[in-house]
């Protein structure tokens, strides 16, 4: 079933798309006067080494109206000795000499009032993506780059990026009230736990692979609810495992109503790392697969919590291995944008089957060209590993032709379509053959 893309889609509540932070915390209110003059003014610390370099960047600084003070440090420790003098932002290049980058970031993160970063780039062609992924692991915000030397409209442009495009859907009045523990109680035993599901498709003609569930929740009106207004409650309450027994139910249900009427997809259904407690688990699915006679290979577990590079705990390893004996896909989410080395290499050591990039992960700050190169190597290192690749959360042209070009296996997000309930993924895929 080829698939064309179908551009900017309208989005509801309770979609998983969270807003991104579209600007830096100290941007100003807009003067459209003076729109470089407007707010307050920053302090820059500069760390790069002696040269012509530093020059070309202190005579960009001494002109820019917008910076209160600039000063410099050529040593991690000069960074840190100045950082009590309050420091707006730190601009780093790299390549530095004698730049030992992870025990500064983490010092830095540690601080009661960490700088936010930007990092300078003399050579354009250079790949920040190691650079980006430290930054990531050391929870540590990345701003953006600048060419080095830098002009002072592009400094403006790094601490006053331009707002975000007024988005296409209708925005909700007010902010969903979250629900309490006796409210989650009294829904899940009058039948509020509904599916929507979200389409898979290959990359390679579009045809459609799977649905990934996601929960929705029906209010006593009958309106439908985000998943934000029950999961914090119910994961405080221990009620999360009752809620996923629920939607996996419906789900599985499902899946067999659409197999009857001649659909052939998998389903992939979140399965939380904490609900893996051996072999009662797959009993259980074991169970309800059989009683809806559907078969394990046609499920796709996605466990969360279980990056990569992390090691799991002997009963979820005994877990895994007898999910997937038993013919279960299973599969892992990358847990940054950026992968490193070191997770990558790791990617054939355990059972998953798929390896899933999120987009969604990516901040404004990354360069497409960043994002691109990084891509392309977890794209070669889960290929190397006899993976599947999976991109998720694709919300715009941009993001889908990186996937593309990249050459993932998979693509999902709401730029090919968001969660639908049945009834309207069902008109969604008559339409997708009729195109096709």
């Amino acid at each position: 079933m080829p698939w064309a893309p179908a551009g900017r889609m309208e989005f509801s509540a309770g979609c998983e798309r969270p807003a991104r932070t579209p600007s830096h915390p100290h941007a100003p209110s807009a003067d459209p006067e003076h729109p470089t003059m407007a707010g307050r003014r920053f302090n820059v610390l500069v760390l790069v080494d002696d040269g012509p370099l530093s020059k070309q960047i202190d005579t960009t600084l001494r002109r820019c109206a917008f910076v209160a003070r600039h000063g410099y440090a050529r040593r991690a420790e000069d960074v840190l000795r100045k950082l009590p003098k309050g420091w707006d932002l730190l601009l780093i290049d790299p390549a530095t000499t004698d730049l030992d980058l992870d025990p500064l970031l983490r010092s830095l993160a540690g601080q009661s009032r960490c700088p936010d970063l930007g990092l300078l780039t003399p050579d354009p062609d250079a790949d920040l993506g190691a650079v980006m992924s430290l930054c990531h692991s050391c929870d540590m915000q990345v701003l953006g780059s600048l060419p080095a030397p830098f002009t002072d409209q592009q400094l403006n442009g790094l601490l006053h990026p331009a707002p975000p495009p007024v988005p296409s859907f209708t925005p909700v009045a007010a902010p969903p009230v979250p629900l309490d523990a006796a409210q989650i109680r009294q829904g899940l035993r009058s039948d509020a736990v509904a599916v929507a599901f979200q389409p898979q498709l290959f990359s390679k003609g579009g045809k459609l692979r799977a649905v990934e569930a996601f929960l929705r929740w029906r209010d006593p009106s009958g309106a439908i609810q985000p998943p934000v207004t029950v999961l914090p409650i119910a994961e405080r309450c221990g009620l999360l495992p009752a809620i996923n027994d629920q939607v996996l139910a419906r789900a599985v249900k499902q899946l067999a109503d659409w197999h009857a009427k001649g659909l052939s997809l998998r389903l992939c259904v979140k399965m939380p790392a904490p609900m893996l407690h051996g072999k009662e688990t797959v009993e259980a699915l074991m169970t309800l697969l059989e009683d809806a006679s559907v078969k394990p290979s046609d499920i796709i577990l996605h466990i969360e919590s279980l990056p990569p590079d992390r090691s799991l705990v002997p009963v979820q390893q005994k877990t895994l291995s007898d999910l997937h004996d038993d013919g279960f896909l299973l599969s892992a989410l990358c847990p940054i944008i950026i992968p490193n080395d070191f997770m990558l290499s790791r990617l054939s050591r355990v059972v998953f089957d798929e390896y899933r990039i999120d987009f969604r992960l990516a901040q404004s700050g990354t360069l497409s060209h960043s994002l691109m190169q990084s891509t392309r190597r977890f794209v070669t290192a889960v290929r190397d590993a006899s993976k599947l690749a999976v991109a998720q959360n694709l919300e715009s042209d941009a993001d889908y032709q990186i996937a593309i070009d990249a050459g993932v296996d998979v693509v999902q997000g709401f730029y090919v379509s968001k969660p639908l309930f049945p009834a309207e993924f069902e008109a969604w895929h008559r339409a997708s053959v009729a195109v096709s």
